[in-house]
């Protein structure tokens, strides 16, 4: 099944732009059938909600950088039909599931799913997440395939890295957390 990208309802309150900016940057070299290779690749797992709406379960930075792109539609998979819930039953089932990550782009939250963004242009820019990706391309990090899994190294580095990433050398703060996940990770690998 295809939808457009906008017509995806985010289950998310924040992205990062570095890692929207890598997948339109990588679609832009594409020619056209390896385009189409690459974005069948990408199906977006969805449940459809109260009105039938379709709710992103992953993949937010791809649909964002499709709609970005300037994609028609993307591939979906619906997961779950909660058509039939209430929005708070559907809610619940949605928390349940794990299906929500209801923190801004500060760290703040759980704010309430009925204050998630209509579409993916509402989303924010969490710099966190940029770094959490980043960590990811450079193999210090797993990409887990479950919904959210970077969040809880966002959650990690916003506790723990002392620099401030707006102000500061990006590029420093990237050695910087590198080293800090790397001490994290090797301490939970020693036996106690």
């Amino acid at each position: 099944m295809k939808k457009k990208p906008l017509d995806l309802r985010p289950t998310q309150f924040v992205l990062g732009i570095k890692e929207v900016e890598d997948k339109i940057k990588k679609m832009t070299g594409l020619k056209t059938s390896k385009l189409q290779d690459y974005v069948d690749s990408h199906i977006v797992p969805c449940v459809i909600g109260p009105g039938k709406e379709f709710y992103i379960v992953d993949h937010h930075h791809f649909v964002s950088a499709a709609w970005h792109f300037g994609l028609e539609t993307v591939k979906v998979e619906v997961l779950e039909d909660q058509s039939d819930l209430s929005q708070e039953d559907f809610w619940k089932f949605m928390r349940s599931k794990k299906w929500l990550y209801l923190y801004d782009q500060f760290g703040k939250g759980p704010h309430d799913p009925s204050q998630l963004p209509y579409d993916i242009r509402g989303l924010s820019d969490d710099i966190y997440r940029s770094l959490a990706w980043e960590l990811r391309n450079a193999g210090v990090i797993a990409k887990v395939q479950r919904p959210f899994s970077e969040f809880k190294w966002v959650q990690y580095l916003r506790a723990h890295l002392k620099v401030d990433l707006h102000t500061d050398n990006y590029a420093e703060a990237v050695v910087q957390a590198i080293e800090l996940v790397n001490k994290k990770l090797a301490k939970e690998a020693s036996p106690q």
